[in-house]
């Protein structure tokens, strides 16, 4: 009994889902915004920032008041590639968030060009990578040598000090000062901590 309405479940679902696209020649055949993929079946066409490498081999473009364009290029040992996207046609360059900052896993910078390379709330790590900036509670002693600052709203300070004894007649005692990103409002005392023989 199970089996059978296992079939007939099946059968109905391949029979039906063969209305579920609408077969068409050409794009004339499908609605406004769809396409005709692969001239088969009606598609909806590729939305705005959608990638749009193979519209010359699927004929499915971009919705309607957009198109097409080369959004970045960059180039890896003498061999230049191109990120194609959807664009809406009718927003400048300039007021496109996409083109304000590039989508790279590792974006290089200079330290003279932070904002343009790296976007809000970056540093030029080291003067050559760009990286969040330094959060909340996090240790911020090598600030001057990577160049990246605390984030807003921050400030980078003492939060303990530790204190190792000299060997007496050879050498005098140590402090090491444990910096951290503070809230500027947030008030706290330095801990002292002093090491001890047992």
């Amino acid at each position: 009994m199970n089996a059978v309405t296992v079939l007939v479940i099946l059968a109905t679902v391949g029979f039906s889902s063969a209305f579920l696209f609408d077969r068409c020649t050409n794009e004339a055949d499908c609605v406004a915004d769809k396409c005709c993929l692969g001239g088969k079946i009606c598609s909806p066409k590729l939305p705005v920032h959608a990638t749009c490498y193979l519209t010359n081999i699927h004929r499915c473009g971009c919705v309607s008041g957009s198109s097409c364009q080369v959004t970045f290029n960059y180039t890896v040992f003498g061999k230049t590639f191109y990120l194609r996207q959807c664009k809406r046609d009718d927003v400048p360059a300039e007021n496109n968030d996409f083109e304000k900052v590039r989508r790279l896993l590792v974006r290089k910078c200079s330290t003279d060009s932070v904002a343009q390379d790296c976007g809000p709330g970056r540093c030029c790590l080291g003067g050559k990578y760009c990286a969040p900036l330094i959060p909340k509670y996090v240790p911020c002693n090598l600030e001057d040598s990577h160049k990246c600052p605390c984030a807003s709203g921050l400030e980078c300070r003492v939060t303990k000090q530790l204190t190792i004894p000299g060997i007496p007649g050879l050498t005098e005692s140590i402090t090491l000062s444990f910096k951290q990103c503070m809230p500027v409002e947030e008030s706290s005392e330095v801990e002292d901590v002093e090491l001890t023989e047992n």
